[in-house]
């Protein structure tokens, strides 16, 4: 049965003008409307033009996860579960209210202001390769392999106002069963989440958080490398070498310790004591040695370090601007599975559609 928390003052319905958080302006009725098979708080608030938690915070006056479930029980009579049998959602038919005088950017839980679509990738992937190499040296910056992974792809985001999304299964070694908070996903239909598999929703969290900085900081805590390794979570999909691309990732899976790289260039050219050598370069963080929990270490500096494409045993490290063999290489680049962030789901997870050729549409490296 769906997750419903009683509110201690429950909101009147229907809603009335509310006044905004310096109680200056107050928020008017627009219009009632009745909600069509198939649709959702996601896909009308989109339709509207404005936030889906101005639209939900106008009708129920919160954003508590719980809560909203409540207010969809007793006034809107819901009984449709999402898969997981945690929120409802609608059948169609039930009359909400759209607020006019709001606007696209109040109550957002998410600062984005676009979408990912072919032009938007191409230019992460560009801005990997210009300025990925940033974080190499760069003074006071530690990061496990996971969180730097996370960390550059959030830095990209935040400059395009991009929306983005993470899943985290629940972390065994602390125990931990975290609530799924306030998150836009959870008010997605059955069809916008056609591409989560049922069960993600029975184990695992979106991080969401108010700003970029406040869920960086989240993601670095709660996304492991094995929460980008799970296909299931929806974080990655599996692609080939061939269609690698800066940005992309290579990670090492089991029996191996899990292991994440971000490329930085598919194809490059370096010389190794004076010998010309074409490689794949990456940058990467890692684990402070000594501490067995990813997550919980403040990590290393981010290194620079490029495999060879033509002995896939090979593997250079960049020590003060010279190239040389790393001692630190136990395994061959065919070990690794390559990946590319969920791009598709970064928008679903937003109440944003995108196409699905979008997932594998190749760029130029």
């Amino acid at each position: 049965m769906a997750i419903a928390k009683s509110p201690v003052r429950p909101a009147p319905w229907p809603p009335g003008p509310r006044p905004n958080e310096k109680n200056e302006v107050p928020y008017r009725l627009k219009y009632k409307y009745t909600v069509k098979p198939g649709e959702s708080f996601a896909s009308i608030a989109r339709q509207e033009g404005i936030d889906i938690w101005a639209l939900i915070l106008f009708n129920f006056q919160t954003t508590d996860a719980q809560e909203v479930n409540w207010y969809l029980q007793r006034y809107l009579k819901c009984t449709r579960e999402t898969r997981d049998r945690k929120n409802y959602v609608f059948s169609g038919g039930e009359e909400i209210y759209i607020p006019e005088g709001v606007s696209s950017s109040s109550c957002s839980p998410w600062p984005n202001r676009s979408k990912w679509d072919m032009s938007e990738i191409a230019n992460y992937q560009r801005w990997i390769l210009e300025n990925g190499e940033d974080y190499v040296g760069k003074k006071g910056y530690t990061r496990d392999c996971a969180n730097f992974a996370v960390d550059a792809l959030v830095d990209f985001v935040k400059t395009r106002q991009l929306p983005v999304a993470f899943y985290s299964a629940t972390h065994k070694i602390h125990k931990v069963n975290r609530y799924e908070g306030w998150s836009c996903t959870s008010f997605l239909t059955d069809h916008e989440l056609v591409r989560l598999p049922e069960y993600n929703w029975q184990f695992t969290l979106p991080v969401d958080h108010p700003n970029y900085e406040s869920f960086a900081k989240s993601a670095r805590f709660y996304v492991k490398a094995s929460d980008l390794y799970d296909l299931a979570l929806g974080n990655t999909i599996r692609i080939t070498q061939n269609e690698l691309r800066p940005g992309d990732l290579l990670i090492l899976p089991p029996p191996n310790t899990l292991h994440v790289q971000v490329v930085l260039s598919p194809i490059a050219h370096i010389r190794v004591y004076h010998r010309p050598k074409t490689v794949l370069m990456i940058l990467q963080g890692n684990t402070l040695d000594g501490w067995d929990w990813p997550g919980c270490s403040t990590g290393e500096p981010i290194v620079l370090k490029a495999w060879d494409l033509t002995d896939q045993k090979k593997y250079y490290v960049n020590l003060d601007g010279a190239w040389k063999d790393d001692p630190q290489s136990q395994v061959k680049l065919s070990n690794f599975q390559c990946r590319q962030w969920n791009f598709d789901m970064f928008n679903i997870a937003n109440g944003i559609s995108s196409p699905s050729w979008l997932r594998r549409w190749p760029t130029a490296k």
